[in-house]
């Protein structure tokens, strides 16, 4: 299987990572503009990563 960015994707380039934090945030929007959540990620006792909507 190939990817949108036409790298190939394979049992053997998967990484599993574990979960070990995890927070939502919200930041409200104007009268005319929705709000924006934001899921923020700690994976492996490491790292964050990011997660836009």
């Amino acid at each position: 299987m190939a990817s949108s960015s036409g790298v190939r994707v394979t049992d053997e380039t998967i990484k599993v990572r574990q979960v070990s934090h995890h927070q939502f945030s919200f930041v409200a929007g104007s009268n005319t503009e929705s709000g924006l959540w934001t899921l923020q990620l700690v994976c492996d006792e490491g790292a964050w990563k990011r997660s836009p909507r």
